[in-house]
């Protein structure tokens, strides 16, 4: 995945909820569509949106929408002899992808393992449901469009297709389908 479709945000909370530290990402989208500096009492907000969206309860892997963006909590606890015996503490990290981004990395990665696709080829899949020609998934990848196009042909053998486009039904169909009908 590219910058462009990523964005990560870092806040790290003690077992209450209480920010000890926060990147600028993720207090921005947090409090979006506000301005944090003009903020008072921004961690009581922050701490009061973040027990909102894990409903009080131990924070675990969730997504919520703000606008046309989906955003992805990561949730990593923390040792507790790094954070001064504040047992619980944790770390969380917010992704900002798509929607149609996270349908079509599982779809792909499905897509990978039922037809046994090398990391590369799988990554020439990616790009090509992301709508990228030959020269530009080259310019991605770093190879030559040469070796793109070879990357293509295996992976339409693999999967007994016969046209790009083919490839992308296939994967998105398998996706949908929960791989019903796929050969």
């Amino acid at each position: 995945m590219h910058s462009e479709d990523l964005r990560l945000g870092l806040l790290v909370l003690d077992a209450s909820f209480n920010l000890t530290a926060a990147n600028s990402e993720a207090v921005r989208v947090l409090t979006y569509p506000h301005d944090p500096p003009k903020i008072r009492g921004l961690e009581a907000l922050l701490k009061k949106k973040l027990l909102a969206y894990f409903e009080n309860s131990a924070p675990v892997m969730r997504e919520f929408r703000s606008v046309n963006r989906t955003y992805r909590f990561r949730v990593v606890p923390l040792d507790a002899l790094t954070t001064k015996g504040n047992k619980g503490a944790f770390a969380l990290i917010l992704e900002r992808t798509t929607s149609s981004t996270l349908v079509r990395v599982e779809a792909v990665m499905e897509a990978a393992t039922r037809f046994g696709l090398t990391a590369r080829e799988q990554e020439t899949v990616e790009l090509l449901l992301r709508g990228f020609n030959s020269n530009e998934i080259a310019e991605r990848m770093k190879i030559s469009p040469h070796t793109v196009k070879t990357f293509v042909r295996l992976v339409m053998v693999k999967m007994g297709v016969a046209t790009r486009s083919e490839i992308i039904a296939k994967i998105l169909d398998t996706s949908s389908n929960g791989l019903r009908g796929v050969a």
